[in-house]
């Protein structure tokens, strides 16, 4: 294979030294400034933060300005969800008027705990950063990653952020809109409900505003940055799994694969390589998609149920009303059908040459080369490699299966327990038979 022996998977000693004034400026790491765009917009809103130009002395461990900023966002926006929770009565109706609000609390709980979970993933992104650089270095000979990938990974940068900048402005264009020319302040704003004069209003509902946007980056853009780190994992496993296909059609076409052992040995490290990314790539984001994956799915069970069973209810509220259902209905499918899928991908790459593998003929090969082919498909066949929901399972194809089955027999359960129009029922009680139906429904 042309270029293979460019390959040098394993790092010595002495060449682990020899970066360590060149990694220690993580600016200049290829991925990084591809991912700029990005991390410096949940820079903005303290969803990431640097550490200080120091050696690991306890001068670098200080609290800098970018971390007081950090903590000063999780504290305000847990604050305002705890404040969320005033919306709820007790009075509410089995129904719109019950899911709604434990959607939007949701919703809020939702965003707040991706900023605290953001907080320490700093240096666990900043390590996957650097051990795709070494990836990076490792394969230049033959990829030259740090010319033209770095461009195609910063224009699928550049996409996702243009798409979550998108949602973002729909998403407070429409809560704007609602607080200014609806009631929507009445029931969201509490406590601050009560009539004020014009300019102590106006700014509460600037400072509302504020907040909610806050809150929708911290909904947003860790979404973003997960979509972002399985198109990058994607891509190293495609371009290896491109590496593994060479070398099965030259394997087949040459009778003595003495000389191959060593080009698989550096295929199979290569690999390896590229599964220590994942690991550490989902050190950034099982936390936000176990989080995500439990409030996404019950909150569009919620949905579809109320848009179904509930659109005179729906109708009767306005345009404002309408307009924010829609919108959560879509966000919330889309983001668990879009996080579900990234990381199936992620999944399947790493997979996908199994059965080339086997197809393979193993006339003539020698101890050692036998010795390589069976520790790389021992590796795919091993335990599955993908990333994780806080460890509880691996993100595949079968998750998606499995997601669409709970999906589709909780919603058949709401169907046939859903009480009388008239019938009330306390939160304690909704809420006890919503997560008796979700138990059901996994069984």
């Amino acid at each position: 294979m042309s270029g293979m022996n460019g390959i040098t998977i394993s790092s010595s000693k002495t060449g682990d030294c020899n970066r360590n004034t060149k990694e220690s400026n993580t600016d200049e790491l290829p991925i990084m400034k591809a991912c700029y765009p990005l991390l410096f917009l949940m820079k903005l809103f303290g969803l990431f933060h640097t550490e200080n130009d120091h050696q690991n002395d306890t001068k670098g461990r200080r609290m800098n300005f970018s971390k007081c900023y950090s903590l000063l966002v999780i504290g305000l926006l847990f604050v305002n969800s705890c404040r969320m929770l005033a919306i709820f009565t007790g009075n509410e109706k089995y129904g719109l008027d019950l899911f709604s609000k434990i959607i939007e609390v949701a919703w809020y709980w939702l965003a707040m705990s991706n900023a605290v979970i953001c907080f320490p993933v700093n240096k666990h992104l900043l390590r996957f950063m650097k051990e795709h650089a070494k990836l990076n270095e490792n394969t230049k000979d033959i990829l030259e990653l740090s010319k033209s990938n770095v461009v195609h990974f910063r224009k699928m940068v550049v996409k996702v952020l243009v798409f979550s900048l998108f949602c973002l402005t729909l998403d407070n264009g429409t809560v704007g809109w609602a607080l200014f020319q609806t009631d929507y302040k009445k029931t969201r704003m509490v406590p601050y409900s009560n009539d004020f004069s014009f300019w102590p209003d106006l700014a509460l509902k600037i400072g509302f505003l504020v907040v909610y946007l806050f809150t929708s980056a911290a909904w947003m853009f860790p979404m973003a940055l997960f979509v972002v780190l399985c198109r990058i994992l994607t891509a190293a496993f495609n371009n290896v799994n491109n590496q593994i296909q060479h070398l099965i059609e030259k394997w087949n076409e040459v009778e003595d694969k003495s000389d191959m052992c060593k080009e698989l040995e550096k295929l199979r490290r290569w690999h390896q390589h590229v599964c220590r990314l994942v690991l550490l790539g989902d050190q950034c984001t099982s936390a936000h998609i176990a989080v995500s994956f439990c409030v996404n799915l019950v909150n569009s069970m919620l949905l579809v149920y109320s848009i179904m069973y509930d659109i005179d209810e729906i109708s009767k509220g306005g345009l404002a009303v309408i307009s924010i259902m829609v919108f959560w209905s879509v966000t919330s499918l889309g983001a668990l059908g879009l996080e579900l899928t990234t990381g199936a991908l992620v999944n399947s790459a790493a997979h996908a040459k199994l059965e080339s593998i086997y197809d393979l003929h193993i006339d003539n090969m020698n101890p050692q080369t036998q010795t390589q082919l069976m520790l790389l498909v021992s590796r795919l066949t091993g335990s599955p490699i993908g990333l994780t929901a806080w460890g509880m399972f691996i993100i595949d194809k079968h998750t998606i299966i499995t997601t669409v089955g709970v999906f589709i027999s909780y919603f058949v359960l709401l169907i046939e327990s859903r009480p009388d129009n008239g019938d009330k029922m306390d939160i304690s009680q909704a809420l006890a038979q919503n997560i008796s139906m979700l138990l059901n429904a996994t069984i």
